[in-house]
């Protein structure tokens, strides 16, 4: 994964980035169907 601000390379779960401080939220939570038509 890239910091989107400077560039540099992160591990996939960084929240921020060691070398310029930006911090940014990364979807942790499942991806869950929502799709009750079905029947």
């Amino acid at each position: 994964m890239l910091c989107p601000h400077c560039g540099s390379e992160l591990p996939d779960y960084a929240r921020s980035c060691p070398k310029c401080g930006n911090k940014f939220a990364i979807d942790t939570a499942p991806s869950i169907s929502t799709d009750t038509d079905t029947q």
